[in-house]
């Protein structure tokens, strides 16, 4: 389970800092607006590790909003990666915005996007030389 979070995220200027920490029961989140209880379970939306299957509250890392998400089934799909092939796990997460998520055979995040108000926004692992 997540045990802390500290994040900054800058759009057009404006920062904004979300944190946040185990408490008994719960997830402290911290923002500018204030604090919320999350449940223990909650995970962030960074898509870096596939803990994320493990939940249904998701924590937006940007803005420490906190919501109920649906993982939708695996599916199986073949990325291009750097002009090399993987054979991914696609997870489609039912939220606000709505994200997508590949995973590689071995549970490494390998692409992520997310709908953003400017378009789609793709994050890809750099593979580097193979």
């Amino acid at each position: 389970e997540l045990t802390s979070f500290d994040g900054v995220t800058t759009v057009n200027g404006a920062t904004v800092a979300v944190t946040g920490r185990q408490s008994g029961d719960g997830f402290l989140v911290s923002t500018p607006e204030g604090t919320v209880t999350a449940p223990r379970s909650v995970q962030p939306t960074n898509p870096w590790s596939a803990r994320f299957l493990e939940t249904d509250m998701l924590m937006r890392s940007d803005t420490g909003q906190v919501e109920h998400a649906r993982i939708g089934p695996e599916a199986r799909e073949t990325l291009t990666i750097d002009g090399r092939m993987f054979q991914t796990h696609r997870y489609d997460i039912d939220a606000d915005p709505a994200y997508v998520v590949w995973l590689d055979r071995d549970d490494r995040p390998v692409k992520f996007l997310t709908k953003d108000p400017s378009g789609d926004v793709v994050f890809t692992l750099d593979i580097g030389p193979s």
